[in-house]
């Protein structure tokens, strides 16, 4: 016996060519538009897990804790929904690039020259110093830069940093989980996207030397 062979069915033609082409057509523009709507809805949704997975970071600082005791705090806020990879921070006073929060005193609020503190000076001074980058801040969550509490001792040099603090640039560049980076000057309600995040001249550290000395300051990470 010979198996009967299977025939491919063609689409059934109506006989009229102009409405054969027209229905090939239509057949194709519905094709053509189901795929741009798929493609655009593709795009819509990652822009929508890009929006939930989005960090923007902050700058805020006051002169009084939640106790009501004098004491300026400079911090790092993300107000954004998602984790921020913050990469590199950096600080400037008057123009010129700021290292660590020492440096910031010595050249915005001591009278007396100094070349540097020392860990005794620090503790003196009554001086809690915090990591920015690197660092994952989680969203809602904030870092203190440095903060100072004031004394009958270090009363002049909070008074001139009550002052400084509202005069300082800062800059940030940090990613998201997604690797989506962005510089931000941590004031304006925009940020530059980049690519990655380039290296800078004059990172804003807590001084290796504090580590080397024995115990860092209040606040410093371990």
């Amino acid at each position: 016996m010979t198996p009967e062979q299977e025939h491919a069915h063609l689409p059934h033609a109506t006989g009229h060519r102009w409405l054969d082409l027209t229905l090939a057509l239509c057949a194709m523009f519905v094709s053509v538009v189901s795929l741009i709507v798929a493609v655009r809805h593709g795009a819509t949704m990652d822009r929508l897990v890009a929006a939930n997975s989005w960090p923007f970071l902050t700058y805020a600082t006051d002169n009084e804790d939640p106790q009501g005791r004098r004491r300026i705090t400079l911090k790092v806020e993300n107000a954004g929904v998602g984790p921020a990879r913050i990469q590199t921070f950096e600080m400037w006073w008057q123009g010129q690039p700021i290292a660590s929060a020492d440096e910031l005193l010595i050249r915005c609020c001591m009278v007396q020259p100094h070349t540097q503190l020392e860990v005794p000076d620090v503790r003196a001074l009554h001086l809690s110093v915090g990591l920015v980058a690197p660092i994952v801040l989680r969203a809602g969550d904030a870092q203190n830069i440095f903060s100072l509490e004031r004394t009958e001792t270090n009363s002049d040099v909070w008074d001139r940093l009550d002052l400084a603090r509202l005069n300082l640039k800062l800059r940030a560049c940090y990613c998201s989980v997604f690797d989506e980076c962005w510089v931000s000057d941590l004031v304006e309600t925009t940020a530059e996207d980049v690519r990655t995040c380039p290296p800078v001249k004059v990172p804003f550290v807590v001084p290796q030397r504090w580590y080397k000395s024995g115990a860092p300051p209040r606040g410093a990470p371990n």
